[in-house]
């Protein structure tokens, strides 16, 4: 049975090490996490051989806990944001679920363990699922607008892509990194993989990265390293954290998007007055997290960059298109139950639907989406199905662009109330700021020659 045993390594390693980091339940050594895993996993029944955990996330303990229980048993998991999830149960069928006791029992399931604040239910009546013996993983890959389609991620998948961050990004056991961000991000679930791994130590952030008590837990804990999208940066930024005086910094990490050009050197100006590391690194869903790292300090001539492929990867380009191959690289996709039998579809390669180009000296820059595939404030954003949610909603035609890492929605209407009102329902589905999301009205709706909506067009209006 496949599955990964440096989660149940690390705990005889390392016994008395601190792994996490939490308010609720103090720092809790990898003796402690790795009795937790182990009751986590009495829960679960020797009815089906390997069942299929649905995790409703939250930054928590105990979403670590479920997490890193079932990877080293050997056991399936889909990773779902708790707000868009009812759909999730109804296209996968999990088994169980994993989720907070706040949150409603859900229907045809029954109670069958309780860790601390959260509850693990399973089906009433449980049901054979053909699941790939290689699968461990299904995370999202459309961001947060509720499709279903999720990425089929290996074993081997999380075992060298952690691997080649650990060695891309210099982690060491001595690291407490932040988590910071949601669980059932790609990026966010990377950070507890790589730190766990060498028996480092997590500092849950399970509260507003913009709050005076986030940062105070953090220097407390001997936080070190943080990790943020886009977004992030912006408004620690603004906040200045840079320069508190109990905030000792080795390494600050970026993905998710573009990083505004201005905010990235002024980050690497403070990376060279606070002497911390600020690495830029490049990552997709399908390949189970990064695909490139780039130290910005140690290299400042390729400022912009996104660096150069991790330890096993290779990066391409075909017809302008970026091309990634490497072992990290995921399965293929799935959009239900039906799908979890099969097997390798990628082969290794990916192609990434971003257009880039790499310099003389091997230095990969992205310049922009094939795909209509957004990204904003670091979700991923798949800007057909938003519009058709839009239109769906208001009842109004609309169409969505992407223009300087914001989305740009452009309603037929000149009612301003109704542009308020659908601008407030993208950020509340996409859990974005309102500074991402932006509203124009408009008379009509250009199209091009083959009736289709000429993007190109709304785009030049915006400028």
């Amino acid at each position: 049975m496949e599955r990964i045993e440096q989660f149940e390594l690390i705990s005889g390693i390392n016994p008395t090490g601190i792994a996490v980091y939490s308010r609720d339940y103090g720092a809790v050594t990898y003796a402690k996490l790795n009795e937790n895993q182990n009751e986590f996993l009495s829960f679960i029944s020797d009815e089906i051989d390997r069942p299929l955990i649905m995790i409703r996330c939250r930054i928590s303990y105990e979403t670590i806990v479920g997490y890193t229980a079932a990877l080293k048993a050997g056991i399936p998991l889909i990773m779902c944001d708790e707000r868009n999830s009812d759909p999730v149960v109804k296209m996968y069928k999990p088994h169980y679920i994993w989720q907070h006791k706040d949150i409603d029992e859900p229907e045809e399931y029954v109670i069958s363990g309780r860790l601390y604040d959260y509850r693990l239910y399973r089906k009433a009546k449980m049901h054979k699922l053909l699941i790939n013996s290689k699968l461990a993983l299904l995370l999202a890959t459309s961001g947060s607008t509720g499709s279903c389609k999720y990425v089929r991620i290996s074993y081997d998948n999380i075992v060298y892509n952690t691997k080649s961050i650990i060695k891309a990004l210099e982690i060491k056991n001595t690291d407490k990194a932040g988590v910071m961000l949601p669980l059932s991000y790609t990026y966010g679930l990377s950070v507890v993989n790589t730190y766990l791994y060498v028996g480092a130590s997590l500092i849950i952030c399970d509260e507003s990265i913009g709050s005076n008590d986030t940062w105070n837990y953090f220097e407390r804990c001997g936080g070190n390293v943080i990790c943020g999208v886009p977004d992030t940066y912006e408004l620690l930024y603004l906040m200045n954290i840079w320069r508190r005086p109990g905030l000792h910094l080795k390494l600050a990490t970026q993905a998710g998007g573009r990083l505004n050009p201005d905010t990235e050197e002024n980050i690497l100006k403070l990376a060279y007055e606070q002497g911390f590391d600020f690495a830029v690194m490049y990552g997709q869903t399908e390949a189970t997290a990064r695909m490139t790292c780039h130290f910005l300090n140690r290299n400042p001539e390729h400022i912009h960059s996104v660096g150069k492929p991790v330890a096993g990867g290779n990066i391409s380009i075909l017809d302008g298109e970026v091309i990634y191959s490497g072992p990290n690289v995921s399965l293929g996709y799935a959009e239900g139950f039906e799908d979890l039998a099969l097997g390798d579809e990628n082969k290794g390669i990916l192609h990434t639907g971003d257009i880039g180009k790499i310099d003389k000296d091997g230095f990969l820059y992205i310049t922009g989406r094939i795909k209509r595939i957004a990204k904003a404030g670091g979700k991923r954003i798949n800007l057909d199905e938003l519009e058709a949610i839009i239109e769906h909603n208001s009842g109004m035609r609309t169409a969505c662009i992407e223009k300087d890492g914001c989305i740009c929605i452009m309603v037929i209407s000149g009612d301003s109330s109704i542009l308020d009102g659908i601008q407030n329902e993208v950020i509340s589905l996409l859990n974005v700021n309102r500074r991402f999301v932006r509203t124009y009205s408009i008379r009509k709706l250009p199209v091009n020659t083959h009736g289709k909506r000429d993007y190109n067009k709304l785009a030049a209006m915006l400028t």
